[in-house]
C-alpha cells in the first residue's frame, strides 16, 4: 500500500506547497543553463537510459552520487577510477546546474 494514500487533502496540499517553495528556491539561484555540450550530453544519457536531476537542481553531492549510482559506481569508485574528487567538481562549478555536473561525470567515466 502506498503511504501517499494515508494523508488527508490538507496534508497533500502542505506538502505541494513545500515542494513548490523548494522548486521556486532553487530557480532563484540562477545557474547557468548554456551549454555547448548540451546536446551530446542528453543524448548520451538517454541512450544508456540514465534519469538526470530537474533543471534547476544546483550542483550538489548529493546529485552527483545518486548519478553514480545509476551507472553503477560508488564515490569511491569514481575517485579511485579519475582520481578527482567530487567535492572538487562541485566547489570549481558553484553556479552549475546538478544535470551538468552528472553529464561531466558520464563524460569522464567514457573517456576511462
Amino acid at each position: 500500500m502506498n503511504h501517499l494514500a494515508k494523508l488527508t487533502p490538507e496534508q497533500r496540499e502542505e506538502m505541494q506547497r513545500k515542494r513548490k517553495e523548494r522548486a521556486d528556491y532553487y530557480k532563484s539561484l540562477d545557474t547557468k543553463q548554456d551549454f555547448k555540450d548540451e546536446y551530446y550530453w542528453r543524448e548520451a544519457c538517454k541512450k544508456r537510459g540514465l534519469k538526470l536531476p530537474l533543471y534547476y537542481y544546483p550542483i550538489e553531492k548529493k546529485f552527483l552520487r545518486r548519478f553514480l549510482k545509476q551507472l553503477g559506481y560508488s564515490q569511491k569508485d569514481f575517485e579511485d577510477i579519475s582520481g578527482g574528487k567530487l567535492d572538487q567538481l562541485v566547489e570549481n562549478n558553484p553556479k552549475w546546474p546538478a544535470w551538468a555536473g552528472c553529464c561531466i561525470l558520464l563524460e569522464l567515466l567514457e573517456e576511462i
